[in-house]
């Protein structure tokens, strides 16, 4: 837990000393500020806090894209339906490795998989080389 110590004079002459502590973010962008009023003619002791809580968004596009991959178990073709272009699909294993990649186009296109060991692999639909979604494929 990260601690800031700073002491600022309020208004000329006043007793009163603000005293920030700074809380490590609690996680989601989120910082929490306490400024502690101290009364400096009585040993620092508190006499009133303020809490401050800012949060923090980042502007992270979360798009989504219309399509459809069938059948799921596939034996040798996989059906993809997309509503875009600029898109494509990545098949991989369950280590990561890459099997197959196929550019898509609006419209309805077929993956050849049957050179693939049955088993279980991932797909990601890729729009622009950024993937926005992840699912499972069982190969029979």
């Amino acid at each position: 837990m990260g601690k800031l110590k700073s002491k600022t004079l309020l208004i000329n002459g006043d007793s009163l000393i603000f005293n920030p502590r700074i809380y490590t973010p609690t996680g989601g962008g989120e910082f929490h500020f306490r400024y502690y009023i101290l009364d400096s003619d009585n040993g620092d002791v508190m006499i009133d806090s303020v809490d401050v809580k800012f949060i923090s968004f980042l502007s992270i596009e979360n798009p989504t894209i219309d399509f459809s991959v069938y059948p799921n178990p596939a034996n040798d073709v996989l059906n993809i339906t997309i509503s875009e272009n600029n898109t494509s699909i990545v098949l991989f294993d369950v280590v990561g490795k890459n099997v197959s990649e196929m550019e898509l186009i609006n419209g309805n296109n077929t993956l050849n998989i049957e050179n693939l060991d049955a088993g279980v692999y991932f797909y990601s639909i890729k729009r622009n080389g950024v993937s926005i979604e992840t699912k499972q494929l069982i190969v029979k």
